[in-house]
């Protein structure tokens, strides 16, 4: 009796945690930025060039990413933090951090979106620039108050390795 009664416990306590499980609430953070960092490589013995960099976000094509069918980004979907203007003084600092923001406002429907982000190729210097387009994906989800950005994933152009975060390098 006491172990048909243990049984019928565990079965009502899975069955609770799965309805529970399927109560639509989100199990992620919504992603509302994520970095973009800006390193300049030299020989060790270089102070870091005494320059801005600058950077476009452009919307994407629609395509296929990872088997999902992306849809053209969406306008100020993402867009740079200026409060970060990825200058370079003469230092010993080669690596700066800034945000790109994710405005899941911006998005009509839940989905993959597609955006590029690119470099300007700048004048200075010695500076090798990377101006190799980066393509964003963002996955837009139905939240619980609209939607919410789940995650954001970067390729660059040519590479197959996927990254939450946007790095380009410079060589000077």
């Amino acid at each position: 009796m006491k172990r048909r009664m243990n049984k019928r416990m565990a079965t009502a306590a899975l069955a609770g945690a799965m309805v529970l499980s399927m109560n639509g609430m989100s199990a992620f953070a919504a992603v509302t930025e994520f970095n973009l960092t800006k390193e300049v490589t030299t020989d060790g013995n270089t102070h870091a060039p005494n320059t801005a960099f600058s950077f476009t976000i452009e919307e994407g094509d629609a395509s296929t990413f990872e088997g999902a069918v992306v849809s053209a980004g969406v306008k100020d979907g993402l867009t740079l933090d200026t409060a970060n203007n990825f200058s370079f003084e003469v230092s010993a600092s080669y690596t700066k951090t800034g945000k790109i923001k994710v405005d899941a406002t911006k998005f009509t429907e839940p989905g993959v979106y597609h955006y590029l982000v690119t470099e300007t190729k700048g004048t200075y210097n010695g500076v090798t620039y990377d101006v190799t387009p980066r393509h964003v994906c963002v996955y837009v989800v139905n939240g619980t108050d609209g939607y919410e950005v789940e995650a954001v994933k970067v390729v660059k152009d040519g590479e197959k390795d996927k990254a939450d975060d946007l790095k380009i390098v410079n060589i000077y």
